[in-house]
């Protein structure tokens, strides 16, 4: 892969100056993404040509002689495999932050950001906020039922493990929904949170997300 070169800046203020250092952290984590879906691209492409073989020999006895042609197929794969930097996923930051947990990043994170009004958007953008802070990414979950889609890393390169539901604590749900969303939650094979904001009692100000995780079991 070819490296990020550091331009000189030109009439630029202070805090529009290259940072080499970042520079050189943002290429080293580039390479080591690259060398990660390299791996995970060969892998993809050994279990698509091993089901085409095993179709195609499907019916066929199995031989030493079959067994070493899947080997040496597989040998030449390896070795003759390359993989484009054009074609790999590269995240983009621009109107949102990263989450690399700079000193800025993360004062900006704990920064106190404006508040809706009505409850249920404050439960919301509590539970957001919350899991933002702890370094999840989030996507709408409407057609999943819940209010966020939590994934632990780029919605890209991940799928999501939880289906964010938010509640207030004094809020009730009926048994039926409660079913309705761990049944929805497990056909997709997601685990449903309940994120329910508690306000500190030492400090009526500041809140804590309390969760609570729904698995469906099936009953024989």
């Amino acid at each position: 892969m070819g490296r990020a070169a550091v331009m000189p800046a030109e009439n630029v203020g202070e805090h529009d100056k290259v940072n080499p250092e970042l520079v050189e952290q943002y290429q080293a984590e580039l390479e080591s993404s690259y060398d990660q879906q390299k791996v995970m691209a060969l892998e993809d492409r050994k279990t698509v040509m091993l089901r085409v073989m095993t179709e195609k020999l499907k019916g066929d006895a199995r031989s030493e002689d079959t067994e070493k042609t899947l080997r040496d197929r597989v040998d030449a794969l390896t070795d003759g495999f390359s993989f484009a930097c054009s074609a790999m996923t590269v995240q983009l930051h621009t109107a949102r932050l990263g989450l690399a947990h700079s000193p800025e990043e993360h004062g900006f994170l704990k920064a106190d950001w404006p508040r809706p009004l009505d409850e249920s958007s404050k439960a919301r953008f509590c539970v957001f906020r919350d899991l933002r802070r702890q370094g999840f990414y989030l996507t709408s979950a409407g057609k999943f039922g819940g209010d966020y889609l939590v994934y632990p890393g780029d919605p890209l390169r991940f799928h999501a493990h939880f289906i964010a539901v938010c509640v207030s604590m004094n809020e009730s749900m009926p048994p039926c929904d409660i079913l309705a969303t761990a049944r929805l939650g497990s056909n997709v094979k997601k685990t449903v949170l309940l994120c329910s904001p508690v306000e500190e009692e030492e400090d009526p100000q500041t809140q804590r997300v309390v969760y609570t995780s729904l698995q469906w079991s099936g009953m024989a």
